[in-house]
């Protein structure tokens, strides 16, 4: 366990630059999230886990071992009458600075979860959806889809991988701030071939690392559930096990899924599936949310997709991009100065309405798993939907 807190170095998430136009909006305005589109009410709790097996080697103690924080959400039929926070100071802090809004936004949001409430009986035990966020980011940038996904019957454990993330909150205060290796330089454009090949192979080599300790902590909390369920502690199915992510997340998941069968179906929220993950067909169902640019321009999203074995999908979403499959274009949208967001390229912040752009997302994750986790077909994945038409469906 970290035992002080760490220095905070600026969290500029993948993809995403600061720019030069500043400010935020001065008087922050109440947002209530959009709402969960399911049956049930949404209930949440957080896990912490220690992983015996990896010392932690971004501490001053040698004694210390990896701790992992998890956040659950869970359907209920108990009414929501005191909603969670949405995000702790320090996150939002770290989120104001990346997105130029005031660092007191997320006093102003309003969620649609409470903590511990009783966890709903009909449709128990429920599909398990592991989840994990995008690198320097965060859970809680995710809460609109988790808590969608809750509504509609699933158990979601949202995995804060530790140091990965904007910051991971433990129990007992201790704060562990975005601190991972650094990123190989590019030797530039007048680089000999052989500097090339040496940085692409150390490039290689950081995201590899990066995502194995990654796929270990999802193993590590996936294995935790597994044995608290053995105990009656925690109503899921076991046998109904999806992986998904946004971002650097989303190649964590396809990595957890590669090396675990007990995962039944993943889905990558538009990210970049590295050289490693490139070298193995995945066999079971995959589903591929894309930014469509970002599609034509990554040739390793279509390495692995047009060598799956399993059922594949493909989304394009006309008008999003890439923090669209969060809740971060929501956020920007509403709290960042228009002059700065509109200085962001259409690759990060897309052009389309934020809340259209998360349902469009939370709609297509769910069929996906409702076809492959629950057994009820879903149409969107049958072709294209007069429902959402900025979204074009390529299936294999």
């Amino acid at each position: 366990m970290p035992k002080k807190l760490l220095v905070l170095s600026r969290v500029v998430p993948v993809l995403v630059g600061l720019g030069f136009l500043s400010g935020c909006i001065p008087d922050p305005k109440p947002l209530t999230l959009p709402a969960p589109t399911g049956p049930f009410t949404v209930s949440t709790f957080a896990i912490e886990v220690t992983d015996p097996q990896r010392p932690d080697d971004r501490t001053a103690d040698e004694g210390d071992f990896r701790p992992v924080k998890a956040r659950i959400w869970y359907p209920s039929e108990v009414d929501v009458t005191e909603p969670t926070a949405y995000a702790p100071a320090v996150l939002s802090a770290a989120a104001a600075a990346s997105y130029h809004m005031d660092p007191g936004f997320a006093e102003f949001i309003v969620t649609q979860n409470q903590a511990n409430l009783r966890i709903a009986d009909a449709g128990a035990p429920y599909p398990l959806v592991l989840f994990s966020h995008g690198l320097g980011t965060s859970p809680e940038a995710h809460t609109t889809t988790l808590q969608d996904l809750a509504s509609r019957g699933y158990f979601v454990v949202s995995v804060n991988h530790t140091y990965g993330s904007a910051a991971s909150v433990f129990d007992d205060g201790t704060v562990a701030e975005f601190n991972v290796p650094a990123r190989p330089a590019d030797p530039g454009p007048f680089a000999s071939q052989s500097e090339r090949d040496a940085y692409q192979e150390a490039l290689d080599a950081w995201h590899d690392n990066l995502i194995e300790e990654w796929r270990a902590d999802l193993e590590l909390v996936l294995n935790f559930l597994l044995d608290s369920k053995k105990k009656g502690l925690v109503l899921f199915d076991s046998d109904k096990i999806a992986a998904a992510g946004h971002s650097f997340g989303g190649a964590a998941a396809l990595a957890f899924a590669l090396g675990d069968e007990r995962v039944d179906c993943v889905a990558d929220l538009d990210g970049t599936l590295w050289a490693g993950l490139q070298d193995q067909a995945f066999d079971r169902p995959f589903l591929l949310a894309n930014t469509p640019t970002l599609y034509t321009r990554d040739a390793s999203r279509a390495a692995v997709f047009d060598q799956l074995t399993g059922p594949g999908f493909r989304i394009d979403v006309r008008g999003a991009g890439h923090l669209n499959f969060s809740d971060v274009g929501l956020l920007t949208e509403t709290y960042s100065s228009p002059l700065w967001r509109h200085s962001q390229s259409p690759l990060d912040i897309g052009r389309g309405d934020s809340v259209r752009l998360l349902r469009v997302t939370n709609a297509y994750l769910a069929g996906f798993l409702d076809e492959y986790l629950k057994d009820t077909p879903s149409p969107l994945l049958d072709g294209p939907s007069s429902d959402y038409p900025e979204v074009t469906l390529t299936s294999r």
